[in-house]
Parts: C-alpha cells; sequence; structure tokens
C-alpha cells in the first residue's frame, strides 16, 4: 500500500477511533441507554453531528498529509534514479576514453548502463550501409535479445528500429505502442517504457541504442543524459575507423566533458565529489546556483574543516556507510545562514572511482 493510503486510512481509523470515545464518554457520564446504542443504534443529534464532523475532519487532514507525503517521496525518488542514470553516463564516459576494442566497448557500456539500476535492460545493434547486422551487444537480456537480432537477419527490424534509424532524437514506447506490438522485448516493458535513439556520428547513422527505463520516472533531463551517451558511443566507433587511439581519446573526452558540463548547467542540484579522505575534491552545478562559499574556500579542505562539528560527523558516518554497503544514503538537515533556517537534502551515492 503507498504511503498516501497509509495515512489516509489511519487517519480514517484515528477519526472513527475518537467518535468511539465519545460515545463512551457520553455513557458514562452524560446519556441515558447502552454503549452500543449511543454508539450506533439511537445517536444523539448533536453526538452525531460532533462525531461525523471530527471524522470528517481526521480523514481531510489525512488525505492532504498523505498527498504531500507521496509528493516529496516521488521527488525522491526521481532524484535519486537521476542520480543513477547520471552515473551510469559518467561510467560509459570514463569507458570510451580507455576501451580500444570496439566489441568490448559495446558490450561493457551495456553493462555500465544497467549496473547502477537506473536501467533494467540495455542494447546496441550496429548496421552497415546496406543495413546489414554488423555488430550488437546486450545486457539484462537473455533469449529475448538473440530473437531480436533473428528478426534484424531475416530483414525484419523491429519498428523502432527503423524510426529510430530514420528520424534523430529519442523514441519512448510503452507495452501498449503499436511500434511495439512485435516486440520480443515486449513483456519486459510491462512496468517501464523503453528509449530507443540511433547511434550517428558524422553525418552517418550507424546503428541503433536502446534501454528499459522505470515508468514514470522519465524526465527531460534523463532524455538528455540518455542522448549524450548515445553520441558519445557513436562517435567513438567512429574515432576507431578514422583516428589513432590517442586522437580518438581526446577528442572524445573533449566533447563528452562540453556536453556534461550543459547538462549540469540545467540542473537544480549542486553536485560535491568527495575522496577517500573525506576531502571536497570537485564540484559542479549551474552558474545561477552557486553555494554558500565560494568553490576555491572548501575544494580541497575536509568536510569537518567546513561543516559545523555535529553535522560534519553525520555527513562522514553516512559516506562511511555508503563506501561500505554501496547503498544510497540521505540526510537531510538545516542551517542557519544569514539569520535564516534553510533546509537541505543531502543524496550521497557511491561512484566506481571510489570517491562519493
Amino acid at each position: 500500500m503507498k504511503t498516501e493510503h497509509k495515512v489516509l486510512v489511519s487517519a480514517f481509523l484515528m477519526g472513527i477511533l475518537v467518535a468511539v470515545i465519545d460515545a463512551l464518554l457520553d455513557f458514562l457520564f452524560f446519556y441515558e441507554g447502552t454503549f452500543l446504542e449511543l454508539l450506533i443504534f439511537n445517536i444523539p443529534p448533536h453526538e452525531f453531528y460532533t462525531r461525523s464532523v471530527v471524522v470528517i475532519c481526521f480523514t481531510s487532514f489525512g488525505f492532504v498529509v498523505g498527498r504531500v507525503l507521496n509528493q516529496r517521496e516521488q521527488a525522491v525518488e526521481h532524484s535519486e534514479y537521476l542520480y543513477s542514470v547520471l552515473s551510469a553516463t559518467r561510467n560509459v564516459n570514463q569507458l570510451i576514453v580507455k576501451e580500444t576494442d570496439p566489441d568490448l566497448l559495446l558490450q561493457k557500456a551495456c553493462e555500465l548502463l544497467i549496473e547502477t539500476r537506473g536501467y533494467s535492460h540495455s542494447w546496441i545493434v550496429l548496421f552497415d550501409t546496406n543495413r546489414q547486422l554488423t555488430n550488437s551487444a546486450s545486457a539484462g537480456l537473455a533469449i529475448e535479445f538473440e530473437h531480436m537480432l533473428e528478426m534484424v537477419r531475416r530483414g525484419e527490424p523491429l519498428e523502432c528500429m527503423k524510426r529510430a534509424m530514420e528520424q534523430s532524437g529519442i523514441f519512448v514506447f510503452d507495452a501498449l505502442s503499436v511500434e511495439h506490438e512485435a516486440c520480443p522485448i515486449k513483456p519486459l516493458c510491462r512496468e517501464g517504457v523503453a528509449l530507443v535513439t540511433q547511434l550517428e556520428a558524422r553525418g552517418g547513422v550507424q546503428g541503433v541504442f536502446g534501454v528499459g527505463a522505470p515508468v514514470g520516472m522519465v524526465a527531460e533531463e534523463e532524455l538528455s543524459l540518455l542522448k549524450e551517451v548515445a553520441d558519445d558511443i557513436a562517435f567513438a566507433l567512429y574515432s576507431h575507423e578514422a583516428e589513432d587511439a590517442g586522437s580518438r581519446a581526446h577528442l572524445a573526452l573533449m566533447e563528452s566533458e562540453e556536453r556534461h558540463r550543459l547538462i549540469l548547467n540545467s540542473m537544480n542540484d549542486m553536485i560535491f565529489i568527495l575522496d577517500r579522505h573525506d576531502c571536497y575534491s570537485e564540484f559542479y552545478a549551474s552558474p545561477n546556483l552557486m553555494p554558500y562559499v565560494s568553490p576555491e574556500e572548501f575544494l580541497g579542505k575536509s568536510v569537518a574543516d567546513i561543516m559545523p562539528p555535529e553535522l560534519a560527523e553525520q555527513i562522514t558516518e553516512l559516506t562511511k556507510r555508503v563506501r561500505e554497503t554501496g547503498n544510497r544514503e540521505i540526510l537531510e538537515y538545516t542551517m542557519q545562514m544569514n539569520e535564516k533556517e534553510l533546509w537541505f537534502s543531502h543524496h550521497s551515492i557511491y561512484i566506481r572511482t571510489a570517491r562519493v
């Protein structure tokens, strides 16, 4: 049961409990008759009105609080999901710079995309100029992907592939989409959606890239991140054919960092990266969203040097747990700034480079 429903039911039951207590008091001190009569069968008019108002008020309060808590849960879940997607794209970009084998690049990229639990499955299919299958990779899929490849080999590519090959951009398909009708992966999308886009570099379409995402979580930020991953993979494949390893890595990194800056500039969060000694090593945020002190004042310094002692201890313990378990942790706290009390929500995730 969702939190919203739990709160509503609890509030309603609390209202009923207050009404029962009121009937018990009437039975003991104010009215004649049995307790059951005063509770159900022979309720005094004034008491009936009072109890009804009480139950309605409790229920209304529960409805409002439940909606607020549900919206807050959804916001937290979406924020965590975007962080997992950002972490996955970062890992793929690091892979693109290091990996020189195109086959391993495709397979590892698919595996990294599902490793942070942001996507349920991922796949890549490459074509030559005659639209013949040349290479493929997948993660989170088994026999379904083999069936998909068999259709491609027979010259019957999926409708989502055709659409992605013909047009740029990212296409979202759910289980009810017409394009999904004959798709072997359709059963896996009953509780999610498929995001499909083309792999294009220097004006040439090389293939199709797809992932499975949770329903209700897809937002504009994620589509931008996913498009970035597709562009980086396509550029890496193009570079393997056209440039030497050193130039390829340098160009891929420059374009990737530029796209990362554009994505980060559109976010409404500040990202702090801590090294193994809990020192602030990197900071990312939109130019319009800067911290209370300038980055120069806290970069290279530890949490204990910057934060109040009690809060620094909480953050240190939290990052320690994240490193040990690999799970996300959330810490909410307040701080006094300019004589105002401000609320903050601290989300901590583990990054493969052993930083949090």
